[in-house]
């Protein structure tokens, strides 16, 4: 994930990202864990993605267990407010 993100920031001009949080999901897994994705979007110099950061919420201090990263072209039924997306802002 350390490769990923610094070649991100490296390549796609990370410190003039255009973008926000977007939403954010709870998720509660009968016999799993619970937990909750924060949703953000960013116009990049290589392309536009979508970080969804997905947090267990079970423990004592909320830990990051898993990062999915997309096109923000993708619909994604965790987006809450579809408005609040950066292909939807006026």
């Amino acid at each position: 994930m350390k490769n990923l993100l610094g070649g991100i920031k490296q390549n796609c001009n990370w410190s003039k990202r255009d973008g926000k949080f977007v939403d954010f999901s709870t998720m509660k897994d009968i016999g799993g864990i619970n937990s909750t994705a924060f949703i953000y979007e960013y116009y990049l110099k290589c392309d536009s993605l979508r970080f969804i950061l997905i947090y267990n919420v079970d423990k004592e201090k909320p830990e990051l267990f898993k990062m999915n990263i997309e096109p923000i072209e993708v619909e994604n039924k965790m987006i809450i407010f579809p408005e609040k997306q950066l292909k939807n802002r006026k």
